[in-house]
């Protein structure tokens, strides 16, 4: 009887031993909540895109399936140029389809302008020396994703380098800011790794 006592009273310190765990496991998750966490709509995942260009000082990384040379030339080459002349990685995933497939007509179109668009990138680090701190992979990929340094990302439904004020978008567009340094970890292994 005394042995049962004992095996039981074992079980459950074990029990709250692991209880224990998973609410330290929570807590430390909750403490990575941040108060500049933030959902985001349309112009602002824009704003809020450009800010994270302008203010990087490390490394950015950029899915975005489509890019428009327009949109690079008009709106995003100082920045460009100035991630540039800070030293700041920059890595850009991009494309979506198989452009020989009669399924992806159109996209056969669009990864074209995307890469011409890749070509104006590329050529914005040339002319500033800089070639070494561009990194591009040509991919099959519909995912939307901006990473700031190791300090946030931003995710959502907008192609940050194609979808812009300049063309006749209506559509609602909805992103999530975060301050989630594991979750940054993580997606830069998940979709960076070989950029």
């Amino acid at each position: 009887m005394e042995t049962d006592k004992q095996e039981l009273k074992k079980q459950i310190d074990e029990l709250h031993a692991s209880y224990s765990e998973q609410i330290k496991a929570i807590e430390a998750l909750n403490s990575e909540k941040h108060l500049d966490d933030q959902i985001l709509q349309s112009e602002e995942i824009r704003q809020v895109f450009m800010d994270g260009l302008k203010s990087a000082k490390t490394e950015v990384c950029i899915i975005s399936p489509w890019v428009s040379k327009k949109l690079v030339k008009d709106t995003y080459k100082s920045c460009f140029e100035e991630l540039a002349k800070n030293n700041v990685v920059t890595k850009i995933i991009y494309g979506y389809g198989d452009p020989a497939s009669t399924k992806y007509l159109d996209n056969k179109r669009r990864l074209e302008n995307s890469r011409e668009a890749i070509k104006e990138i590329k050529r914005i680090y040339q002319k500033l020396g800089k070639d070494y701190l561009l990194r591009v992979l040509e991919s099959d990929t519909h995912d939307k994703l901006f990473i700031k340094d190791n300090e946030w990302y931003l995710i959502g439904s907008m192609n940050l380098l194609s979808s812009g004020i300049d063309h006749q978008n209506d559509n609602k567009e909805l992103a999530e800011k975060r301050h989630n340094s594991k979750t940054v970890d993580i997606y830069k292994i998940m979709f960076f790794k070989d950029v």
